[in-house]
């Protein structure tokens, strides 16, 4: 007779991980990246807040890190930090190269992304400032 293990997924927490689309202008995120449009911002937003994302969008601010990097900096498992990258690639906020001679990949923020994001959160809070008047 199988074993009833109901009692223990009963408290369990669940997380549940954002849902969060394939860029179609990104495809692959990999190379450099592209000058087509991105995702809606508020997509982007939660890829940021995914666990750790937005620490690694930090640390990247200072150039190009690689997995093995970035996992020594924050003191995270590589299947963690893989995770993670994987998510901000779908949205497209970081881009990897290959390191030539190696198999190893280095990730760089994709610039136009964020800069995007940035004025889109500027022009709704000028939004709402002047809705309020």
């Amino acid at each position: 007779m199988p074993a009833n293990h109901d009692h223990l997924t009963a408290h369990a927490p669940i997380f549940v991980e954002p849902a969060i689309p394939k860029n179609p202008h990104t495809s692959a995120c990999t190379g450099s990246p592209e000058a087509a449009p991105a995702l809606p911002p508020t997509v982007l937003l939660k890829s940021l807040s995914y666990s750790r994302a937005a620490e690694i969008v930090d640390l990247l601010r200072a150039g190009p890190l690689t997995v093995n990097e970035i996992t020594a900096l924050m003191g995270i498992s590589q299947p963690q930090c893989s995770h993670v990258l994987a998510i901000l690639r779908r949205t497209g906020v970081v881009y990897s190269r290959r390191i030539t001679g190696t198999t190893s990949r280095e990730y760089r923020i994709n610039e136009n992304v964020l800069v995007s994001l940035g004025r889109w959160c500027t022009s709704s809070l000028q939004d709402n400032s002047t809705a309020r008047r």
